[in-house]
């Protein structure tokens, strides 16, 4: 695949609105077959050292053996690691701990670079550790489920509490058409979902700059529209598993990756959809469980969950808004200390202490009532350019909810196992977890919380239960 879309943003620099340069860390790509050869080539080039860190686990040990094989006859010396599965089976755990310890595995062998050998955890673990380890890596893609392969963050557990994590991206990103088209529906149909909250994190992105008084910046956001609409139109091709449709999946999967290096943030990519996927695994992770479904999968339900409250708050035009923001304030304040811990603890009290002293951190800014009520002013002066972006989002709801119908993705929560009362109580409360202003706070100024599951969908009877691999 030639990729001309997304190689001229390999190694380019950009000027963001506030005046400070962005370079993208990721110099080399190749969606090809064989690419393992190609990264082998490109390492090489890029770095003096001559050992090298191969992380894999039991799925994709298949993969990482040849491209140790090429590794070697490249002249590196391969020192590969096993990441162990749980201890019910499950796949790793995304978290500090594992991290740490690839971490502890490069400063103990004296390694030089990693080639991280898989999808979302391995990628996320391998980046973080690269980073805490000031090695470059790349990563040898083998599934098109999610778009952090070229992320400047790794999502993933720390102290209980899911976080996005800063850390530096890949060198290279590299994978097999035939490879990735072979791997499991459920991770291109995740790779699909996690896709598709693309307008809804983006007007989510827009509006909080609106309201923090900063200039949007469109361009990390401008530059997926055109292979965000190619996939839309080649969804029912991905649910066929057809190897050139999940391959241009990938390649918009990399442009979204690049969205959030320019951006510095995973905002452009990661809205209110993300906050409901991130509290479902916080449930789980702290229950001993695994997760409940594909990350990415998660996602494409939540954004149709999210979806009918870009119409809602819509609605609401700029005679209405002030009247709306004239009561006061409805949540526990930073200032009522014990209130807040008491409310969030009713709020989550299927969390563990340390998921909920975490989560409290993020509560405290975000309720701070100054802060709130400055939120509330801006709101009332830029209404007419937050209903802007609202449209923008819902005018592509239909677009996306017919994508993800056709491709066979999951769309209903009891598709992964999730009753209606626990996916309404989640998508009520998820918002409190991270500092990220987003539709479900917008909707809970402006109309009241209640007003959050005042539309959620009518579903027709559940078609499958998928579980994560």
């Amino acid at each position: 695949m030639s990729l001309e879309s997304m190689k001229q943003w390999l190694g380019s620099s950009h000027r963001r609105p506030d005046g400070s340069e962005v370079t993208i860390n990721t110099r080399y790509a190749a969606l090809e077959r064989g690419a393992e050869h190609q990264l082998a080539k490109d390492l090489r080039e890029s770095t003096s050292g001559s050992s090298v860190l191969v992380v894999f686990d039991k799925r994709t040990q298949e993969f990482a053996e040849p491209v140790e094989r090429v590794l070697r006859d490249t002249g590196f010396r391969c020192v590969p690691y096993l990441l162990q599965d749980n201890p019910d089976g499950s796949s790793p755990s995304n978290d500090d701990t594992n991290s740490l310890a690839i971490a502890k595995e490069i400063s103990g062998q004296g390694v030089a670079s990693a080639v991280a050998v898989g999808s979302g955890t391995i990628n996320d673990l391998t980046k973080y550790a690269s980073h805490l380890s000031n090695i470059p890596y790349m990563v040898y893609g083998t599934a098109a489920s999610m778009n952090g392969y070229n992320s400047p963050i790794s999502a993933m557990y720390v102290q209980g509490l899911k976080s996005s994590v800063s850390a530096t991206p890949a060198l290279g990103i590299y994978a097999d058409p035939e490879v990735i088209a072979k791997a499991p529906r459920t991770m291109h149909l995740a790779g699909l979902g996690d896709l598709c909250s693309k307008p809804f994190a983006g007007a989510d992105a827009a509006v909080a700059d609106i309201l923090a008084e900063r200039e949007p910046w469109r361009l990390p956001t401008d530059m997926v529209h055109e292979a965000f609409d190619r996939v839309l139109q080649q969804a029912e091709a991905i649910g066929r598993d057809d190897a050139d449709a999940i391959a241009s999946l990938m390649e918009a999967l990399w442009i979204s990756g690049f969205s959030m290096a320019l951006a510095g943030t995973s905002a452009p990519a990661s809205g209110g959809e993300h906050l409901w996927s991130h509290r479902i695994d916080m449930a789980r992770h702290d229950g001993g469980l695994p997760p409940m479904a594909l990350h990415g999968t998660q996602v494409g339900i939540a954004c149709g969950l999210v979806r009918p409250l870009f119409s809602l708050v819509h609605e609401v035009d700029a005679t209405e808004i002030r009247s709306c923001l004239e009561g006061p304030l409805q949540d526990p304040t930073e200032s009522e200390t014990e209130s807040l811990e008491e409310w969030l603890t009713i709020r989550h009290s299927d969390l563990n202490v340390l998921s909920r002293k975490a989560l409290r951190e993020q509560a405290e800014k975000k309720f701070n009532p100054t802060h709130r009520h400055l939120l509330r002013e801006q709101m009332c002066l830029k209404w007419v350019e937050i209903r802007t972006e609202l449209e923008l989002a819902y005018s592509h709801a239909t677009q996306v909810e017919i994508a993800l119908e056709r491709a066979g993705a999951p769309r209903d929560p009891m598709d992964m196992g999730l009753s209606h009362l626990d996916a309404k109580r989640i998508l009520r409360v998820c918002r409190d977890i991270r500092n990220r202003f987003t539709i479900l706070d917008l909707t809970a100024e402006v109309l009241g919380e209640d007003a959050i599951l005042s539309r959620y969908p009518s579903f027709r009877t559940p078609q499958k239960t998928e579980e994560a691999g």
